[in-house]
């Protein structure tokens, strides 16, 4: 963790000359941020998740950014036991639990890559069906620095039509810095999510 967040924080400090706030997410696990908390450098970094939501015929994933250390093992906990035994009827209160907390930002990861293979039409439709049912626990759409730009642009209009921001990300899984930055007047990860 503290090797990713170094990586993302010297892209930013020193070719942009900007001071960086950065949210390094792993797969329904919220170590990196909790590791990079105990060290001084990086103190303030968000406990941040990419949750894997089991949707109908396919799964999602949603960045949970920035969850108070204090409850974060417990949450992940609950969202680790939604992925391995998922029920339609609780998801709403799971994403509404989520939201409730002042400062989590969450974020629908690459929403247009139909990682299960289950066709882009039944991708589409599945995640309308999501945003329409859950869209309001959803802050912003991901822009996937590893995603084709014909695609990006598609989840920004996508994001233009659902009413809510979209924002970078880009699963670079430490190897090098992201290839998509967002640019903010904020000085903490909690002013950029207002």
């Amino acid at each position: 963790p503290r090797q990713a967040y170094r990586l993302e924080e010297k892209q930013i400090t020193r070719r942009l000359q900007l001071p960086a706030l950065v949210s390094i997410t792993d797969h329904d696990n919220i170590k990196a941020g909790m590791l990079l908390r105990v060290l001084d450098r990086s103190r303030h970094a968000p406990v941040s998740t990419e949750w894997t939501i089991p949707f109908g015929p396919t799964f999602f994933h949603l960045g949970v950014h920035n969850l108070p250390a204090s409850d974060a093992t417990g949450v992940m906990e609950e969202l680790a036991r939604f992925t391995v035994n998922p029920d339609p009827a609780f998801l709403g209160g799971m994403l509404s639990m989520l939201t409730a907390y002042p400062g989590v930002l969450t974020v629908l990861n690459h929403p247009l890559w139909d990682e299960k293979g289950i066709g882009a039409g039944l991708h589409a439709q599945t995640l309308c069906t999501l945003l329409r049912e859950h869209g309001a626990h959803i802050h912003s759409l991901e822009l996937n620095g590893l995603r084709s730009w014909a695609e990006n642009q598609r989840v920004m209009r996508l994001a233009q039509q659902a009413g809510i921001p979209s924002v970078s990300g880009g699963d670079r899984h430490g190897r090098e810095p992201n290839a998509i930055l967002n640019l903010t007047a904020a000085s903490t990860f909690r002013e950029f999510i207002d």
